[in-house]
């Protein structure tokens, strides 16, 4: 799942996750990852929408989209962290309010929450 913000009217990667699993469906649907994609500390932004674009459900890319993205990622500095590393850059007391809300989810893994 790549989580795009807009910067400039372009559609930028602010994360990227691996879903491993979910549960619950809606508004209350709970994703779960091992690890994710954030800007290191030199990173520029990667572009991967030229305008503005509004869903509100997401959009499946193939796996060779997917890769394309990720190597760009690579080449843009995004760096891949495990769940319990804090990414450079990244207010500590920010970091323990997302692994708060996400461990009140769910005891024994890391989750993210999103809408879909």
């Amino acid at each position: 799942m790549f989580d795009v913000v807009y910067l400039h009217g372009k559609g930028v990667v602010r994360s990227a996750f691996q879903i491993t699993a979910s549960r619950g469906s809606g508004v209350d649907r709970i994703l779960s990852f091992n690890s994710f994609w954030y800007p290191g500390p030199a990173a520029t932004p990667f572009v991967v929408l030229d305008k503005i674009h509004s869903t509100r459900f997401p959009t499946a890319l193939n796996e060779h989209q997917v890769g394309a993205y990720i190597e760009g990622m690579r080449k843009a500095g995004y760096q891949e962290y495990r769940t319990e590393q804090m990414p450079s850059g990244v207010d500590p007391e920010d970091w323990v309010g997302m692994t708060r809300e996400g461990q009140s989810s769910s005891r024994h893994q890391h989750v993210c929450t999103t809408q879909l």
